[in-house]
């Protein structure tokens, strides 16, 4: 079961930014299905064995239990804001100075190392009074990264390549995304299997 804590990790990993990275969860789900297969797999020996040597060995299976565990925590933490909203104050500082930077700058792309911690960036700008930083690798429909717009409110409008919607984060801190119904529906953050798809090449 030693693919558990990786994999849980990962998942909350691909969690971190409003709708995730793609490549992040891609791993964490292929390593979800190999500790699947390996439970299923040892699960199915001792139900092979006697009777009297399926009680013997009944006790080591007892770490067999952790592996559920951890599957159905870290699936309930990374299918909410839990994890996106607790990882973002420790990188508010640095954004906040790279915000600050692209004030002044063109817009940065790659091969620019858009990077702030967990954080990995495609595009940053500055619009309209608001800095824009387009996540990368994003794994679904939502929110497309983070915004800083000081003396905005939750709910306004923006213009930036089109119209976009802000969700508050932290003060002058927002998710941005197209369409209200994405943030009615709690699409802004989190594990949506359904919605997973390879980002699409701009």
């Amino acid at each position: 079961m030693g693919w558990s804590v990786p994999s849980a990790c990962l998942l909350l990993l691909g969690v971190c930014v409003p709708s995730g990275y793609y490549s992040v969860l891609v791993m964490a789900l292929v390593g979800w299905g190999v500790v699947a297969l390996l439970w299923a797999l040892t699960c199915l020996a001792w139900l092979m064995e006697s009777p009297i040597r399926r009680r013997r060995y009944l006790a080591r299976l007892r770490p067999l239990l952790i592996a559920p565990a951890l599957f159905a925590a870290s699936w309930a933490a990374a299918s909410g804001d839990l994890i996106g909203r607790a990882v973002f104050p420790w990188h508010q500082a640095a954004l906040e100075r790279l915000a600050a930077e692209a004030v002044t700058r063109p817009p940065l792309t790659p091969p620019y190392g858009g990077n702030v911690g967990l954080y990995n960036f495609e595009h940053i700008s500055s619009h309209n009074g608001c800095v824009f930083m387009s996540t990368d690798d994003r794994a679904m429909g939502g929110g497309r990264g983070f915004a800083w717009c000081p003396g905005r409110r939750d709910g306004d409008v923006v213009d930036f390549d089109g119209q976009f919607y802000l969700s508050s984060v932290e003060e002058g801190w927002f998710v941005y995304y197209r369409s209200r119904a994405t943030e009615a529906e709690g699409r802004l953050w989190g594990l949506r299997l359904s919605e997973l798809s390879p980002p699409v090449e701009t």
